[in-house]
């Protein structure tokens, strides 16, 4: 490896020491220095065992985020009054049960608080279930309605192409007399 030097461009500078020339491989703080940059590689069994704490702590991290129960609870609204308050206030507190199985009951005021209209309440599994039957219903008519209309039509189309069928074949007859 071939060493360029600064050529001097004063007289002064001619006596003075580059610092490149004490960063060469004779100096022993740089074979020290170069000595740490080209450390063997480590044994195969700590990369294996590196790679496989990584997966392992990743799977373990998936396993156990599941389990912290992150999924909202169910919420039942129940009635407006419970037993023990029947004859409570309107503007009385929402009182939240929570369940054993998760669920949350809800008795006393509107869930939704002062101002919330009664549509923009969340629908309970019940009202969801009519609601939805309700839209399947009004589908399969329509559906219905639809393949009646198209029935309709072909038998207009194919009433309509006998007629003309017809009307060729008199009009045929007729110029053969």
């Amino acid at each position: 490896m071939a060493s360029y030097q600064r050529v001097p461009s004063r007289p002064e500078d001619v006596n003075e020491v580059d610092e490149h020339d004490l960063l060469t491989l004779d100096n022993p703080h740089t074979a020290s220095t170069m000595a740490e940059f080209n450390r063997p590689a480590p044994a195969w069994w700590k990369r294996g065992l590196l790679i496989f704490a990584v997966f392992f702590l990743g799977w373990m991290a998936v396993k156990l985020g599941g389990l912290t129960g992150d999924r909202k609870p169910k919420v039942i609204y129940a009635t407006r009054y419970s037993d023990e308050f029947k004859y409570r206030p309107a503007a009385s507190p929402v009182i939240t049960e929570y369940l054993k199985d998760g669920r949350i009951r809800l008795r006393g005021a509107t869930p939704g608080g002062v101002g919330i209209r009664p549509g923009d309440l969340p629908l309970t599994p019940a009202e969801k279930a009519l609601q939805q039957k309700k839209m399947a219903e009004e589908a399969k008519k329509v559906a219905q309605e639809k393949l009646k209309e198209d029935r309709q039509k072909r038998r207009e189309a194919a009433r309509k192409k006998k007629q003309s069928r017809e009307k060729r074949k008199s009009s045929k007859a007729k110029d053969e007399m």
